[in-house]
């Protein structure tokens, strides 16, 4: 599918800097060349992504969805109590972001929402770890 690429977009490339799947620094550099430097003073686990209009990036840290403007400020974290969030991801429009919830193990459902966090609902019910092993006994 393509989506339009926002000037905001086409002016800065975001990416995260660390060893493959570990959690690593939030970047950004110029696209036409130059210094990187950090967006964000914490580690995430996401990449992040831009939104459709390229005014805010979400990603993940410490288990909790983060919206960051373009200058690195946080403008909103999704959390939940006992679970580790991560993986977010936009709506083509923007106005809802998808993104993955675990609770313990490698198993992990779906949520989607509005990026402040509100209009919250599950989209998958996985088995509890637990609930697995059972079987496969």
């Amino acid at each position: 599918m393509y989506r339009a690429i926002t000037r905001q977009m086409a002016k800065r490339v975001l990416f995260k800097r660390g060893p493959e799947e570990a959690d690593g620094t939030l970047m950004i550099v110029p696209a036409a060349g130059g210094k990187h430097q950090p967006l964000w003073h914490e580690t995430v686990e996401d990449p992040g992504r831009y939104s459709p209009d390229g005014k805010t990036v979400l990603t993940s840290s410490g288990g909790a969805i983060l919206l960051l403007d373009n200058t690195g400020h946080r403008v909103g974290r999704i959390a939940e109590e006992g679970q580790f969030l991560f993986g977010a991801v936009w709506s083509p429009d923007g106005s809802h972001i998808a993104f993955s919830g675990a609770t313990s193990g490698p198993f992990a459902d779906i949520y989607a929402s509005r990026p402040d966090g509100t209009d919250r609902h599950r989209a998958t019910s996985t088995p509890r770890q637990r609930d697995c092993c059972r079987m496969g006994r």
